[in-house]
């Protein structure tokens, strides 16, 4: 069995080697003087009874990014303010593209459970900003995972992971929400993409 530690300097590796097929770094620029925000839809009715898991996931998830030694902070804003991240939820089964949401983005887009869409300077690698959009179907056991997956994503780690050896233990899984926090190598990312001076 191959750790993470070594999973990580062989996809380093690989970069090095092969950067065509390697998606462009992004991240905000000056986390550390000017926190990173994000506020929530103008209507309350995503965190009615049936959905107020949402609002708990969303909370642990800000937590779990604030508690990584990193240079980034994120923060709640209230409505009216401007913000760096967006969250939406859209009520849609994922089976058909989003029409007339008002939201600059989405239509057109297809949203199973969750979707990330950043927009960033091609030259310097800086989001400009970045919407999320959840899905009101998303089973309430996902939103924990969901949440903190891709509010992290917003922040610039964009790449999901296909192997059975992520299930359970990252939030980048791309086939399972069983990770309900970071793992060791989910911590380590994000510290290695907002290092500390």
């Amino acid at each position: 069995m191959v750790c993470f530690q070594t999973m990580i300097s062989i996809a380093w590796w690989l970069a090095q080697r092969h950067p065509v097929a390697t998606a462009p770094s992004v991240f905000f620029a000056g986390p550390v003087m000017n926190p990173c925000t994000f506020r929530l839809p103008g209507s309350t009715a995503p965190f009615s009874a049936e959905n107020r898991s949402a609002r708990a996931a969303l909370t642990r998830a800000v937590q779990y990014i604030n508690a990584v030694d990193s240079a980034l902070r994120v923060e709640q804003v209230p409505q009216g303010s401007p913000a760096d991240i967006r969250i939406h939820f859209v009520d849609t089964d994922g089976k058909a593209p989003l029409q007339n949401t008002g939201i600059e983005g989405a239509d057109g887009t297809i949203v199973t459970g969750a979707r990330v869409i950043v927009w960033s300077d091609r030259a310097t690698g800086t989001i400009k900003r970045a919407t999320i959009l959840f899905g009101t179907r998303l089973h309430i056991r996902d939103y924990e995972s969901a949440m903190l997956e891709e509010l992290t994503q917003a922040l610039g780690l964009l790449t999901d992971i296909r192997n059975p050896a992520y299930n359970d233990v990252s939030i980048f899984s791309q086939d399972s929400n069983a990770s309900k926090q970071f793992g060791p190598q989910d911590r380590m990312v994000l510290r290695r993409h907002y290092p500390k001076e």
